[in-house]
């Protein structure tokens, strides 16, 4: 092994040296001083890397996430006519996102994290919300317009964001700064 021995500085005093093994790694072999060393990443550094998921894997994400909308946005509509717009959302993501990431070009990772994360967005935006979206359907059938519900927006936007910064730790475009 390529060990060095180092007995710290010389001086001029009656103590004993303690002497400490050192590889030759971390000590110039001439000299026995210490080269710096090298910067080991921070939690917070670990915590940012994206998963490494492959084309397969991104195909079954994209089948749970797009069954789990299914299953949460459908029965939550109010009305036949939601309930057949808010299937067709899947449908129409699958034939948008590949035609806008092959202008853009991105990969079909990107194209599935992106409708993953969307579909991800609309079942938390949306869930629990029931008598809510009766409501809603009710004030339109009664006065043909949509009323303000401030609690059904803020729970959507907060999903839409959560979404759009898990989309963006997933295919590493959150980039950190020091």
């Amino acid at each position: 092994m390529n060990k060095a021995i180092s007995c710290g500085p010389r001086r001029a005093t009656r103590k004993p040296q303690q002497c400490t093994e050192q590889s030759f790694t971390n000590a110039h072999p001439w000299s026995g001083r210490r080269r710096k060393p090298t910067p080991q990443p921070g939690p917070k550094e670990h915590m940012l890397t994206p998963p490494a998921i492959s084309t397969a894997t991104w195909w079954v994400i994209t089948a749970v996430t797009t069954a789990m909308y299914l299953a949460v946005l459908i029965p939550v509509m109010p009305t036949h006519q939601y309930k057949v717009r808010a299937a067709c959302g899947p449908l129409l993501g699958l034939i948008y996102l590949p035609a806008a990431a092959h202008l853009r070009q991105h990969s079909l990772e990107t194209v599935l994290a992106m409708h993953s994360t969307v579909m991800i967005a609309f079942c938390a935006g949306f869930a629990g919300r029931k008598k809510e979206m009766r409501k809603i359907a009710e004030e339109e059938r009664l006065f043909g317009k949509k009323g303000n519900h401030p609690t059904l927006a803020a729970q959507v936007v907060t999903a839409f964001v959560v979404a759009l910064v898990l989309f963006m730790w997933v295919t590493g475009k959150f980039e950190t700064y020091p």
